[in-house]
């Protein structure tokens, strides 16, 4: 038996009665008992969590776009957020407006609106580096399970990992790899760690060594759903669209409900032509996310190519709701528009993407075309 030492969000807690921040806080389940203990009210969704493996094989996805945080911040009024660094909101709160990161340590992050905290200095990508340096001086690098004798105590390699998931969501994959290496060398047995890790060898442009960490992790576990999904990404990205089909495939099998990977399978038809196919692949994963404008954006793509343009013309209006000053979806309407014989619509399409893009190219041939 290995005695594991864990961590908890005591740093993040520590943090908010030092700065004397005082409002309503956002709490994943598992920061939420610590931040009690320090007599503050937390507002959390149990369904953020998972109480299975120590890295969930398909990350239940809940809060995880802005727009749903925003909605629970109008309903319930938070202005702090404390999250556990590898909780799906993480992601969504680099990206929510006036949400900024003040702290972190390997157990925890804390962000706050600094629209209403405005006293609070946000961390710039300095001081997330110097707080990297320092977690990494605290942290050393934790001693194989496999090599540990009986009752020997060790550092458990899942803060490692979530450092380096965090970091990653942050945008900083190369700071993320070190924290991951060390999490897969202590635990070189966990499918899901290796999965971690080579995502972030694919994003550092180590493809071949992305492929063999990902195929080492379904060696472990060929139901991996994120190693099933990462090769499958790298073999499309090398033009290998039949066996990216066929990964995919593997892993809608694994996880039907997930959109992404509808996304994915539909990539890997379009490479080889099968629009029919990608369009049918693309209506499920708008089906499961409604609300992801890159779905749609692709499906009324797909439709375009298909000769569909009503289909692709209300796909690609849905886009734009979604996302309303997207360059991309603004030039494919005045396509769309244009192929449907309505050229002062085109026009006026056209006219919006110039004003978010004036110099781009895409835009000189289709103004001459429709006469603009």
């Amino acid at each position: 038996m290995v005695l594991a030492e864990h961590h908890f969000a005591e740093g993040a807690a520590q943090y908010l009665d030092q700065a004397g921040l005082e409002g309503k806080i956002f709490a994943t389940m598992d920061v939420s008992p610590v931040l009690i203990f320090h007599r503050r009210q937390t507002l959390f969704d149990p369904r953020l969590e998972d109480h299975g493996d120590e890295l969930d094989k398909r990350p239940i996805q809940i809060q995880d776009e802005p727009a749903k945080f925003q909605l629970g911040e109008q309903t319930y009024g938070y202005t702090i957020a404390v999250c556990n660094l590898r909780s799906p909101a993480v992601r969504t709160l680099f990206q929510v407006p006036n949400w900024h990161l003040v702290y972190f340590d390997e157990a925890a992050a804390v962000f706050v609106n600094t629209a209403v905290h405005s006293n609070v200095q946000p961390m710039d990508r300095e001081a997330v580096a110097q707080r990297v340096a320092e977690i990494r001086e605290e942290m050393q690098s934790p001693r194989p399970w496999e090599g540990l004798g009986f009752f020997q105590q060790a550092e458990s390699p899942l803060p490692y990992l979530a450092v380096a998931m965090f970091l990653n969501a942050a945008g900083l994959p190369n700071e993320a790899l070190p924290f991951a290496q060390d999490a897969v060398a202590a635990k070189p047995f966990d499918a899901g760690f290796r999965a971690v890790y080579a995502g972030l060898l694919g994003q550092t442009d180590q493809r071949e060594a992305a492929r063999e960490e990902y195929e080492e992790a379904l060696r472990l576990d060929p139901q991996n759903f994120f190693a099933l999904q990462g090769v499958g990404r790298l073999l499309l990205q090398g033009g290998e669209a039949e066996r990216a089909e066929e990964i995919f495939r593997k892993a809608i099998a694994v996880a039907p409900d997930d959109a992404s990977a509808w996304f994915d399978l539909a990539g890997a038809l379009m490479q080889q032509q099968d629009l029919p196919g990608a369009s049918e692949a693309l209506l499920k994963a708008t089906e499961l996310d409604p609300n992801n404008a890159d779905y749609r954006y692709a499906l009324g793509v797909v439709y375009a190519g298909r000769e569909m343009f009503s289909l692709a013309y209300e796909q690609l209006q849905q886009a734009l709701k979604l996302k309303p000053d997207d360059f991309n979806i603004l030039v494919t309407l005045g396509e769309v528009a244009f192929r449907m014989g309505d050229r002062d619509l085109a026009r006026s399409w056209l006219e919006r993407a110039e004003r978010l893009d004036p110099g781009n190219p895409r835009l000189n041939p289709l103004k001459r075309a429709v006469g603009g």
